[in-house]
């Protein structure tokens, strides 16, 4: 073989060889779950913009019940169901909420610190298989983490450790996956505040997920059954959702009202 032939050779294998590794690196490093996204994210916004409302209108304890009802009714309306297959379970849902959030605002104001008893007692009743990533994002709340990118893809290893979950039936992946949004939102949300930890701050955010697990679990205890046999599956998970978003703005709203805050 000629010196220019053994050259062509050689720098053809080389070409090859890197073309391997090349293509070897992107498939390890961008996998088709690396890309996943939380198909229930727009909850989280539905939820901020909820209390924004609340505080713009100067909505009181008297009227946040029936204000975020209609609210959330509004925002999802193009998924409305049967209002009186539902209320049953709405009225047991606000009520749930709105004691978290006097709860949780009346333990902030006493002692500083996070303590609910109905929250506590509905963290024990949330489902084994279920309970497991409810309990992650409660860590990531405790976090106190300032880093919102870390923060988000702490979210999102949960997010997809729920989709790949074999445990998981489809309405309780949509369940926690807005109970995930919500709690990521309001993080967010409260992102500023939580840099000198007022003590409003980690009680909104844990207020949130509480009320939003109350709704989660007001629909699983009390709606599940009914709606899902009237709608089928897909009305079962809306108006589960309708209850999960629905919880976590009242509960939220409730203690920052109750603590004085609007």
């Amino acid at each position: 073989m000629s010196a220019i032939k053994r050259f062509y050779f050689y720098a053809a294998c080389f070409l090859a060889l890197s073309a391997c590794t090349n293509d070897e690196s992107f498939l390890i490093d961008s996998t088709p779950e690396s890309e996943f996204v939380n198909p229930m994210s727009f909850i989280g916004d539905i939820h901020n913009q909820g209390l924004d409302a609340i505080s713009f209108n100067l909505v009181g304890m008297d009227s946040v019940n029936s204000f975020t009802s209609l609210f959330v009714e509004d925002k999802l309306a193009f998924k409305a169901l049967p209002l009186y297959e539902i209320n049953e379970v709405t009225i047991k849902t606000l009520s749930i909420a709105k004691k978290i959030g006097m709860e949780y605002s009346q333990s902030y104001l006493t002692r500083g610190e996070s303590e609910s008893q109905t929250a506590d007692s509905l963290f024990q009743e949330i489902p084994y298989h279920c309970k497991p990533f409810i309990d992650e994002m409660i860590q990531i709340i405790d976090s106190n983490d300032m880093d919102s990118v870390r923060i988000a893809q702490k979210f999102s290893e949960i997010n997809l450790a729920i989709n790949e979950s074999s445990y998981l039936s489809e309405e309780d992946k949509n369940g926690l996956w807005s109970c995930s949004a919500i709690a990521f939102s309001s993080y967010m949300y409260n992102l500023k505040s939580i840099s000198t930890r007022a003590v409003t701050a980690e009680a909104v955010v844990k207020a949130d997920l509480a009320g939003a697990v109350g709704g989660f679990l007001s629909w699983k205890f009390w709606g599940k059954t009914a709606a899902g046999l009237v709608f089928g599956p897909q009305g079962a998970v809306i108006a589960a959702t309708k209850e999960i978003v629905k919880g976590a703005i009242v509960s939220s709203a409730v203690n920052v009202i109750s603590g004085g805050y609007l």
